[in-house]
C-alpha cells in the first residue's frame, strides 16, 4: 500500500512541481485520472465476461484431448493387445495414436506434445520391430526373392503364407510416419533425388540389397571395375523377375487402403535402382582417370537408363544412373570424352578407302548418297541417342552444341578437300562432296523441325533470347 502511495506522491511532484501557478493543471489530471478509471473498469468487465468462456473453452479443449488419449493410446490396453496376440488392435491403437500426434503439431502444450511424441516413436520401434521379423519369415516361407532355383515357387506358391504376407504388408503401411525421411543415408545430391520407399518395399528389397552388396563389393571376383554391366543386368534382372508378383499381390493390398497411390511396382525399381546409382557413384572418381574404362562405364550406364525407361517402363520423373553421370566433374569429363571419340570417328569416316562409295539408303532413291555422309550422320544420330534421357534442358543444349561444333568441324574438313580437288572438278571428290553435303543439309533440315529440335529452339530462347530482350526493356524504361 505504501508503495502505491508514493507513486502517487511521485506523480502529483512530476505534474505540478515547486510552482503554485500549476495547481491549474489539476483540472486536466483529474480527467485524465477518470479516463484512465473508466478504461481500466472497462477491461475488467471484458474480462469477467470473456476470460471465463476462453478459460472454459480451453479446459474443455484440454479435457478432450486428454480423454482421447487417454481412450487412444492407453499403453495397457497395446500391451494387453501383444500378450493376447491381438495384431489388429495393437496396428489400430498406434494408427489412433499417429492421428493425435499430427492434430497436437500446433499445441503450444509442449510437455504434452513431447510425451505423445516419445509414446508414439516408442510403439513405432517396437510394432516395427515385431512385425518386421514376421515379414520376414513369411518372405521365407514364399521363398523370397526368387532367384535361381527359387523361380519356379513363382506359379506354386503356398497360399497361407501368402495370406499372411498381404496382412503383413497391410499392418506395415499403417506404421508409417508420415514426417520421416531417411536424410541420414543420404550421401550425395544424386541420391537426394531417391525418395524413401514405404516399408514393406523396402523389406522386399533388403534380402536383394544384402546379394548385391555380396556380389559387388570387397574382393569378389563378380566386383570388377571394368565389369559396370554386370551389377547393371543383375538389377534388371531382379526388377523383371519380381514386377509381375508386386502388382500382382501387393499393390492390391495398397489399392484397397489409403496407400492407393503409392506404386509398388515404381517404387520396388527405385529401391533397386539406387543400389546401382551408388555402386555407380562409388566407381566413378575412380575410373575417371582412365578414359576408356571412363567412356565404358558412361556407355553402360547409359544402356541401363535407356532399358530401364524404354523396356521397363520406368517412370520419367524418378532417378536413375544420368543423376550422376550429370554431376559437375563427371559432366564435363563425359562431354570431353563425346568430343575426343566423335573427332576420332569423323577421321576415320573421311579417311576410309570407301568413304566417297555410294550406297543405297531406304526412301532417298533420288539422293546419292556417299557412305561418308551416312556415317557422319550416324555419329550424330549415336550422340542424340546417347543424351536424349538427360532430364535438365541445359545439359541437353550442352550436347546438342556440341554437335553443332562437330558439324561445322565437318563442313571445314570438306572444303579442305573441295580446294584439294579443283583441279580436275569432273574426276575429282567434288561431285561426292556436293552430293554428301546436298544429303547432309536434307537430313538436318528435317530434324529441323521435329519436337525435339523446336522444343531446343525454345529452351534457347528462354535461357539466351528472352533475358536479353527484358533487359533491353528495362533499359528504355529507364
Amino acid at each position: 500500500m505504501m508503495d502505491i502511495k508514493q507513486q502517487v506522491i511521485d506523480r502529483f511532484n512530476e505534474l505540478l512541481g515547486t510552482d503554485l501557478k500549476n495547481l491549474n493543471k489539476m483540472a486536466q489530471f483529474h480527467e485524465q485520472l477518470q479516463l484512465e478509471k473508466r478504461q481500466i473498469e472497462e477491461s475488467l468487465t471484458m474480462a469477467s465476461t470473456e476470460a471465463p468462456s476462453k478459460i472454459k473453452a480451453a479446459v474443455a479443449n484440454v479435457e478432450l484431448i486428454k480423454t482421447d488419449i487417454e481412450s487412444s493410446i492407453e499403453i495397457n490396453d497395446i500391451e494387453s493387445a501383444m500378450s493376447s496376440g491381438n495384431d489388429k488392435t495393437m496396428i489400430n491403437s498406434f494408427s489412433n495414436l499417429v492421428e493425435i500426434n499430427c492434430q497436437l503439431e500446433s499445441s503450444s502444450c509442449q510437455n504434452l506434445v513431447n510425451f505423445v511424441r516419445e509414446t508414439l516413436h516408442f510403439w513405432h520401434n517396437h510394432l516395427k520391430e515385431k512385425f518386421s521379423k514376421e515379414y520376414m519369415d513369411v518372405l521365407k516361407n514364399l521363398k523370397w526373392p526368387f532367384c535361381g532355383d527359387n523361380l519356379s515357387t513363382l506359379s506354386s506358391p503356398n497360399s497361407d503364407a501368402l495370406t499372411k504376407f498381404k496382412t503383413l504388408t497391410e499392418y506395415l503401411l499403417q506404421l508409417q510416419l508420415p514426417q520421416e525421411t531417411d536424410k541420414s543415408s543420404i550421401k550425395s545430391n544424386s541420391l537426394a533425388d531417391f525418395l524413401p520407399v514405404s516399408l514393406p518395399i523396402h523389406l522386399l528389397v533388403h534380402p536383394l540389397h544384402q546379394r548385391f552388396t555380396y556380389h559387388f563389393s570387397g574382393n569378389k571376383q563378380t566386383n570388377r571395375r571394368d565389369k559396370p554391366e554386370w551389377y547393371f543386368t543383375q538389377i534388371l534382372s531382379w526388377i523383371k523377375d519380381h514386377e509381375s508378383w508386386i502388382e500382382k499381390n501387393v499393390q492390391p493390398v495398397l489399392n484397397s487402403s489409403e496407400f492407393s497411390y503409392i506404386n509398388a511396382k515404381v517404387e520396388f525399381m527405385r529401391a533397386l535402382v539406387k543400389l546401382a546409382v551408388e555402386k555407380l557413384q562409388t566407381d566413378l572418381p575412380i575410373v575417371q582417370y582412365d578414359d576408356a574404362l571412363f567412356a565404358h562405364f558412361v556407355d553402360e550406364a547409359l544402356a541401363f537408363e535407356r532399358d530401364l525407361r524404354e523396356n521397363l517402363f520406368y517412370p520419367p520423373n524418378q532417378p536413375a544412373t544420368v543423376s550422376v553421370l550429370t554431376q559437375a566433374q563427371s559432366f564435363v569429363k563425359w562431354i570431353n570424352m563425346e568430343k575426343k571419340y566423335a573427332t576420332e570417328k569423323m577421321d576415320a569416316i573421311l579417311s576410309a578407302p570407301s568413304a566417297w562409295e555410294r550406297i543405297t539408303v531406304a526412301n532417298v532413291e533420288d539422293m546419292k548418297v556417299t557412305e561418308c555422309a551416312e556415317a557422319f550422320l550416324t555419329l550424330l544420330t549415336t550422340m542424340n541417342e546417347r543424351y536424349s534421357h538427360l532430364p535438365q534442358p541445359g545439359h541437353r543444349l550442352q550436347f546438342l552444341e556440341l554437335q553443332l561444333e562437330l558439324i561445322d568441324d565437318w563442313r571445314v574438313r570438306l572444303l579442305q578437300l573441295l580446294h584439294q580437288s579443283c583441279e580436275d572438278p569432273l574426276h575429282s571428290l567434288i561431285p561426292s562432296i556436293l552430293n554428301s553435303v546436298n544429303y547432309v543439309l536434307n537430313i538436318l533440315m528435317e530434324w529441323g523441325v521435329t519436337v525435339v529440335c523446336i522444343q531446343y529452339l525454345y529452351y534457347i530462347y528462354q535461357i539466351l533470347v528472352a533475358p536479353k530482350f527484358l533487359l533491353q526493356i528495362q533499359n528504355k524504361n529507364s
